[in-house]
């Protein structure tokens, strides 16, 4: 299968010219490369605003190629996923306190959406929460719970997942974990 096929990016984290193993086929990417934008940060609360101001580049970039840009509610949807994967790597991928931790973050304007591949070589996700293809299968919490019962704990995926038409997640045979976000373009009217 085809590797994602980018370059120059730091490959300490795994994303390189075959993103740490994760293909085409594990997590079913359509074509790739039109616009896109990579970041490497550290793996801390602090440097999640670089991972914003890379998603800023990237619409900068859209902007001038696409003639029906997708709207301010659409971007916040997407915005929204990846803040919740991106705040995901740096609480539980890394251990508390754990220096030299890195997440890569590449966007992407495929023919038909935006794709978002997160990559970290932290601690591997549980993957309960994932059918046999890595898709992941969350379920919100029960409403009817008391407020003060209900953990915040698995909220972030959830609202991801809502967010977005397709999430996966795949460990690499390097040890790199992939988180693959994919939302369409809006259809025209």
């Amino acid at each position: 299968m085809k590797s994602f096929g980018y370059s120059g990016v730091d490959r300490r984290i795994g994303v390189g010219r075959n993103h740490a193993g994760c293909t085409h086929q594990q997590v079913a990417v359509r074509r790739i490369g039109i616009i896109s934008e990579e970041v490497v940060v550290p793996a801390t609360l602090e440097a999640l605003s670089a991972l914003h101001a890379a998603l800023e580049r990237f619409w900068m970039k859209v902007d001038t190629v696409l003639a029906n840009q997708p709207g301010t509610r659409w971007r916040l949807q997407l915005a929204t996923a990846m803040a919740e994967v991106g705040a995901n790597i740096v609480l539980h991928a890394y251990k508390q306190g754990e220096a030299g931790g890195l997440m890569g973050l590449c966007l992407s304007l495929c023919d038909d959406g935006v794709a978002a591949i997160f990559t970290d070589r932290g601690v591997e996700f549980d993957t309960r929460h994932l059918d046999s293809s890595g898709l992941t299968s969350l379920q919100p919490p029960d409403v009817d719970v008391e407020r003060d019962e209900l953990s915040t704990s698995g909220l972030g995926l959830v609202l991801a997942q809502a967010t977005v038409d397709e999430i996966r997640y795949h460990r690499a045979r390097t040890g790199t974990n992939c988180w693959f976000l994919f939302k369409h373009l809006p259809q025209l009217s």
